[in-house]
């Protein structure tokens, strides 16, 4: 059996520090893993808070995502919608302008070949202008306006007669052929008035200067009588042949012909104003915009959200307890 040598006094003494400096390491070790454990019981509340707090970030993450992409699947169908119905107002704006021009022309030649003239032996029937005098099928466009304004315009000699007036035959019979109407009489002061004798530079008879005038009064007391939504094309075609009656033998009478051009542009602004097919559309279109708008907002804010420094935080820490427990790097130093 081998002996083991006596250690020198130095090799025991050196030995002896050894074994105190390994049983302070042990203690201090000891101690570390005790306070360690302390820790862990005492962080255990807060990690079931992270716990629950990580979940409610991978919901939020997840939902956040599933919005995206349904926005991201949303957006094109309205954009295409969109670009759909601006195709569809285009058509119908083109077909409407191609419409409304056929239109034009036929209503004018027709005008021309059927209205009466005023040497013509006067009878019970109305005027026939072979339209629909309601005109529920006008609709606007800048030719067809340009169209009637030039119409208005025109110096043609005048087909319209008194019994294109409603009572004013009557009155005539009564007040006879030399006399101004009664009803006209207000009409008649209120021209001298503001324009004074309109008629004083006419050169034909007094008999065809009354004549004219009374057709024209006539026409100034419709104005007066009716409102814009009345009005057709029609009765200012029918006014204009009564105005141009007192033209054509030199009265002044130039502002009641500007002021019809007013009438027919107010006429043809209503119809562009009530044009309810355009409309329709171009609300629609209003309400995809606005729809379309809102989820772009939507998403711009989601996205926004996600590249914050905090969220972006929050996903790394979720990708770094994805499938680790959550006392992952709890006691790395």
């Amino acid at each position: 059996m081998v002996q083991s040598r006596a250690l020198s006094p130095a090799q025991r003494s050196a030995k002896n520090e050894r074994d105190r400096q390994r049983r302070r390491g042990l203690k201090l070790e000891f101690e570390r893993l005790q306070n360690v454990a302390a820790k862990y019981q005492e962080m255990a509340p807060l990690l079931d808070e992270l716990r629950v707090e990580v979940t409610t970030v991978r919901n939020v993450i997840s939902q956040l995502a599933e919005e995206s992409r349904r926005l991201n699947d949303v957006e094109p169908h309205l954009t295409r919608k969109i670009h759909q119905l601006d195709n569809i107002v285009r058509q119908n704006q083109t077909e409407q302008i191609e419409r409304r021009q056929l239109l034009s022309q036929w209503q004018f030649k027709t005008q021309a070949m059927v209205l009466p003239t005023i040497g013509k032996e006067a009878s019970n029937e109305p005027i026939d202008l072979g339209v629909e005098s309601s005109r529920s099928d006008i609709w606007y466009t800048d030719e067809f306006l340009q169209d009637f304004i030039e119409k208005l315009d025109d110096k043609e000699k005048s087909r319209v007669d008194f019994l294109d007036f409603k009572g004013l035959p009557e009155e005539l019979e009564k007040c006879g052929r030399f006399s101004l109407p009664p009803s006209l009489v207000p009409i008649h002061e209120i021209l001298d008035k503001a324009y004074g004798d309109i008629t004083a530079e006419s050169n034909q008879s007094n008999p065809v200067i009354r004549d004219s005038y009374i057709l024209f009064c006539s026409v100034i007391k419709e104005m007066n009588e009716v409102q814009l939504e009345q009005v057709d094309l029609d009765k200012m075609i029918l006014w204009r042949d009564a105005i141009n009656s007192g033209l054509s033998i030199g009265f002044r009478g130039n502002f009641a012909i500007e002021h019809l051009k007013k009438i027919a542009r107010a006429y043809f602004g209503s119809k562009a104003w009530n044009d309810q097919e355009l409309k329709s559309l171009e609300e629609r279109m209003s309400e995809l915009k606005a729809e379309l708008y809102g989820l772009e907002q939507q998403h711009y804010s989601i996205i926004e959200r996600q590249s914050s420094e905090m969220c972006r935080e929050c996903l790394q820490d979720q990708q770094y307890f994805q499938g680790k427990p959550l006392s992952t790097g709890l006691f790395l130093s």
